[in-house]
């Protein structure tokens, strides 16, 4: 049996626990992306910079061969992706990551278009005709939009959570969503830089 005296202390014991305990949940919350932590998780944010030299021309003149490129790795445990990011991304089948640009993000909505002129189809994004860096549009043939049209038809024409739209500067398509779909953002390896 607990003597009340003893209990007092018991309930002290518990406040002093409970305090100790509130603090660390604190602590916890206080630790965020600007100093190096996971706003969404308990555990620090690691990104790994690293110098690259870009192999490939589909990111043409944006981006060009030969250029040297920072990569963060990890970014994207921490921040979220953006549309217009530069990111690199581990394509099934290639031992060399790829880079590319996002171009939509989850709730924008896509679709794919007939050109006016009858010389293929485009991709809007959100309404608007979706471009190169040099402004001139996206343009598929009926073969090279099959993938884009099931993604179109299976998610009704809106980029799902956790997944991406990603596409060289190519106008006519590269190793890309054209060509490989949609991306999960947690198959992003980092985000890309230019350095120079």
């Amino acid at each position: 049996m607990i003597s009340p005296r003893s209990h007092g202390w018991l309930l002290v014991g518990l406040l002093l626990a409970s305090a100790v305990y509130g603090l660390a949940a604190d602590r916890r919350l206080v630790n965020h992306s600007p100093t190096g932590f996971d706003t969404r998780s308990e555990t620090p944010c690691r990104v790994e910079v690293e110098e690259r030299t870009v192999r490939g021309t589909s990111l043409e003149p944006f981006i060009h061969d030969g250029q040297p490129v920072t990569i963060l790795r990890g970014y994207y445990a921490c921040h979220p992706v953006a549309r217009g990011d530069l990111v690199v991304y581990r394509y099934a089948g290639h031992a060399t990551p790829i880079l590319k640009v996002v171009k939509a993000v989850p709730g924008d909505t896509f679709a794919l278009e007939p050109a006016a002129d009858g010389s293929g189809i485009h991709l809007a994004i959100n309404g608007a005709l979706a471009t190169t860096s040099e402004g001139i549009p996206y343009t598929m043939d009926e073969r090279s939009s099959r993938m884009l049209t099931l993604y179109v038809r299976d998610y009704r024409g809106v980029i799902p959570e956790q997944a991406v739209l990603l596409l060289g500067n190519q106008p006519g398509g590269s190793l890309d969503s054209i060509r490989f779909g949609l991306v999960g953002q947690r198959e992003l390896l980092g985000k890309a830089e230019p350095s120079g």
